[in-house]
């Protein structure tokens, strides 16, 4: 069964989960995923993935290893095939067309629908910047420059966080309803007040901006 969630600016959002196990000395870092779908652009979604280690490994390899895997990339020992990294480069030019596309719309740089507030203008500018950014990822990724995919992709990321933070704890009054579905049929949605909307949203940015300040931690902590 998934939960998914509702408010102003945002029309669906989905949540799995994340775990580390180590076994044997060999270690499986599962990330978990969200994906969001914003009105005015396509969608965003970070896949859950597993990035294997040894429980040797120093830290930052770890973290690295799992936020390229979040963010959906690749950073193994083994070869990416050709066929994954040729297909990253036109998925990552869609993503970038469709970012810098609500970009510009949502600033009054081309005609359309604009957000009616500003505290939802700014959700939208961060949205809007994370695809673009996400996309970026994807055409270096193509191209085999793997370290910089992996530094934009954890801009990305950032600004991922930025937009569920600013959806919990920013100003401006949200709208939030609760559809639960079974096997993709839904079965009731209902509207539920604000405090219980930000509740959500905002336990899931508390638990992104623990795993952004752990990555900070643990990177400072194997330079020293």
């Amino acid at each position: 069964m998934n939960s998914l969630a509702r408010g102003s600016g945002i029309t669906e959002t989905r949540y799995a989960s994340a775990r580390l196990r180590v076994h044997a000395g060999q270690g499986t870092l599962s990330t978990w995923s969200l994906g969001q779908r914003s009105k005015g652009f396509s969608g965003l979604t970070i896949r859950s993935s597993r990035a294997r280690f040894a429980v040797s490994d120093r830290p930052s390899r770890i973290a690295r290893a799992g936020l390229t895997q979040a963010l959906g990339f690749v950073d193994t020992d083994i070869a990416t095939p050709k066929g994954i990294r040729f297909l990253a480069v036109p998925f990552g030019l869609l993503f970038v067309a469709g970012g810098l596309l609500a970009l510009l719309t949502v600033t009054g740089a081309i005609p359309g629908e604009m957000p009616r507030t500003w505290y939802a203008q700014v959700f939208s500018i961060t949205a809007s910047v994370t695809f673009a950014l996400a996309g970026i990822g994807f055409v270096f990724f193509g191209f085999g420059m793997k370290k910089t995919a992996v530094t934009i992709g954890a801009l990305a990321l950032l600004f991922f966080v930025i937009a569920f933070n600013w959806i919990a704890f920013g100003p401006g009054e949200r709208n939030f309803t609760r559809t639960i579905t079974f096997n993709g049929t839904v079965s009731r949605a209902t509207a539920v007040s604000e405090f219980e909307g930000r509740a959500v949203f905002g336990g899931f940015a508390l638990l992104l901006d623990l795993m952004v300040v752990g990555g900070l931690v643990k990177g400072i902590r194997s330079k020293t």
